[in-house]
C-alpha cells in the first residue's frame, strides 16, 4: 500500500541511526533503470569530480539540471 510505503520513507530519511551509520535504503530497480544508470554512470561521475551537482532520477541523470537519458552516452 503507497500509504505505508510513504511513511516507511518518511521515517528513513529522518532516521538518526542510519544517518550517523551512512546507511541509506532505495527501492529496487527495474532491470532497465539498473543497465541506464550503469550506462550513465561514468558521466555522472566525471560530473561530480568537476564539482557539478550530479544525481539520478529514475532511468535518468540530472548533472545541474539538465537531464541526460542512456542515449545520450556514447
Amino acid at each position: 500500500m503507497r500509504r505505508v510505503r510513504d511513511a516507511v520513507w518518511h521515517a528513513v530519511r529522518k532516521s538518526k541511526y542510519l544517518q550517523a551509520k551512512h546507511l541509506t535504503i532505495t527501492e529496487p530497480l527495474s532491470p532497465e533503470d539498473r543497465a541506464a544508470r550503469e550506462r550513465l554512470w561514468p558521466l555522472v561521475k566525471k560530473a561530480r569530480e568537476e564539482g557539478k551537482k550530479a544525481s539520478f532520477k529514475s532511468s535518468f541523470a540530472l548533472i545541474d539540471g539538465k537531464k541526460y537519458d542512456f542515449s545520450d552516452v556514447g
